[in-house]
């Protein structure tokens, strides 16, 4: 008996090294996909607010939100301007993005109706990961304002 040899120790260490590969994928998909539910929650807690803060006609306002493909913002009024300083911006993840907008009439914003919290700009949008476009997240808003991850 003379201890480990060469060729058993460099078997150990390929095994070890290989284990610890399909650990740091396996977490590393997990991780986006953490990543892509939590931005999908909050995208839809920020359109529910702008819906809510809509029909308690808060400022006496009506209230909408524009989406880019890494941020959606929140603006009063009927017309989104990028320069007003009362937008609220939600910023995605650096690895999620709207990979697909399709909102009645073609509109890149909705804005809640005051009074009823319908929205003529409904339709659905679809998060994605930027780097495997196939895990999505579908989040649709009704004619409603009703707004819930498909």
């Amino acid at each position: 008996m003379r201890g480990f040899g060469a060729l058993e120790l460099i078997i150990a260490l390929s095994i070890i090294s290989i284990i610890t590969i399909i650990a740091v994928i396996s977490f590393s998909g997990f991780n986006q996909n953490n990543l892509l539910n939590n931005d999908a929650n909050n995208l839809v807690s920020f359109m529910r607010e702008a819906r809510s803060k809509t029909l308690s006609s808060e400022n006496f306002y009506q209230y909408g939100i524009n989406f880019a493909s890494s941020t959606a913002t929140l603006f009063k009024g009927e017309i989104f301007s990028e320069s007003d300083t009362d937008n609220i911006e939600l910023l995605f993840s650096d690895q999620i993005e709207i990979s697909s907008l399709s909102l009645n009439g073609g509109a890149s914003s909705t804005v809640f109706l005051r009074l009823t919290g319908e929205t003529n700009e409904f339709g659905s949008l679809i998060l994605s990961i930027k780097s495997d476009s196939e895990k999505t997240k579908t989040i649709r808003i009704n004619q409603a304002g009703i707004v819930e991850i498909l």
